[in-house]
C-alpha cells in the first residue's frame, strides 16, 4: 500500500484539481494536525495508514490497524461571517 499511498500518486490521480498534499507514516489524528503551511486558498488534504489516537463523530474514537485502510482529513478554509459580522476561516474535514 505503500506505493500507492504518497502525495505523489494522490497529486497525480486527483489530476488539474489544486490541493495541497501530503503524505505521513503515522499520526495521532489527521484531523488534530496542524497545515503547515497554513493556506486557506487551497485545500489540503492530510493522509495516512496509521493513527493512534484518531477521532471520530460524536466524541468517538477512531481505530484502525496500520495497512487496513487510509484515513484522511480534508481542510478547506473558507471566509464565513461569524456573530456580530466577525468573520474567519472554517474547516471542513473528512472522515473515511
Amino acid at each position: 500500500m505503500r506505493d500507492l499511498l504518497s502525495a505523489a500518486t494522490i497529486s497525480a490521480a486527483l489530476g488539474a484539481r489544486e490541493i495541497e498534499v501530503a503524505v505521513v507514516d503515522s499520526c495521532g489524528s489527521t484531523n488534530a494536525e496542524p497545515v503547515e503551511p497554513p493556506n486557506t486558498e487551497v485545500p489540503h488534504l492530510l493522509a495516512t495508514d496509521f493513527q493512534t489516537a484518531g477521532r471520530a463523530r460524536h466524541g468517538r474514537r477512531w481505530h484502525s490497524a496500520r495497512g487496513a485502510g487510509i484515513c484522511f482529513s480534508l481542510r478547506r478554509g473558507l471566509p464565513c461571517a461569524g456573530p456580530a459580522g466577525v468573520s474567519g476561516p472554517a474547516d471542513f474535514h473528512a472522515w473515511p
